[in-house]
């Protein structure tokens, strides 16, 4: 029987994060311009204890003012549970709160980008297909990007 490989996951059009330091958000739609860009890339490598993953996620923006990055810098910085939705309705995590990522912020070639990156000893998660993801998969979103 073949598996779903978990670690190629391909037309994100959602993220959703929650805080492992418990932080809250605001609308970040209503702050900062529409998101552009959402990149996954994972890389496993075999290592004498086992395999590890290699997880980033790149969410891409238009090039923001020095205002907009100062701001959204001070905001996302933090450790995450990020779990993702495809345009097919599927959803998958790809870190957890015993194994979050870490969020950093740059400003490269105009383009303001936010990357959330791991290593973790197991892959991610594919969770299914639900038609409300908060009740159905229990995942109390607090920040959520979505590509337009």
């Amino acid at each position: 029987m073949l598996a779903k490989n978990n670690n190629t996951i391909e037309d994100i059009c959602e993220v959703s994060l929650k805080s492992v330091w418990g932080n809250t958000f605001p609308d970040l739609a209503a702050i900062y311009t529409t998101l552009s860009k959402i990149q996954w890339k994972s890389r496993s490598r075999q290592t004498p204890n086992g395999s590890i993953y290699d997880n980033t996620l790149e969410l891409s923006y238009p090039g923001l003012n020095d205002k907009q990055f100062k701001e959204l810098d001070d905001l996302i910085r933090g450790m995450y549970q990020v779990r993702v939705r495809t345009e097919k309705d599927q959803y998958y995590d790809l870190a957890w709160e015993d194994c979050p990522m870490a969020a950093s912020i740059s400003f490269n070639n105009g383009r303001t980008e936010i990357t959330f990156s791991q290593k973790a000893i197991e892959p991610i998660k594919y969770i299914g297909a639900a038609a409300d993801p908060v009740e159905e998969l229990g995942f109390p979103y607090t920040l959520t990007f979505t590509l337009s």
